[in-house]
């Protein structure tokens, strides 16, 4: 029997590692915001995504209108972001969001984990 002790820093790390790669990449914006736009190019590496489901991510999340396309990488499919107030209301209170917009763990994912 393997006896293991939670606390608040261990729940925190739980749901920071449970959470979708949308909801990475809207929290990165979140965190970081200023007035200056954050280029998408290293964030995979940042957050611990694959680039090109980072890049799929980020598009969903600037078509539902959570983040803004501000600029363009030259010769990628990266692009400079920043978060919109519909993205940080999303953040700050998820409950006060129209039942219309798609949830943001709605990714279908599969994960398997051994202790």
């Amino acid at each position: 029997m393997i006896r293991v002790r939670i606390t608040s820093k261990g729940l925190d790390y739980m749901s920071r590692h449970a959470m979708t790669d949308r909801q990475k990449i809207l929290k990165y914006y979140y965190d970081n915001r200023t007035e200056r736009s954050i280029f998408t190019g290293g964030l995979d590496q940042t957050l611990g995504i694959d680039h090109s489901i980072l890049l799929s991510e980020a598009s969903y999340l600037v078509g539902k209108g959570y983040l803004e396309k501000v600029g363009k990488g030259a010769l990628s499919g990266d692009n400079f972001l920043r978060i919109t107030a519909p993205g940080i209301d999303v953040i700050e209170s998820p409950d006060t969001v129209s039942k219309s917009t798609d949830d943001l763990s709605t990714i279908s994912a599969t994960s398997t984990t051994s202790i």
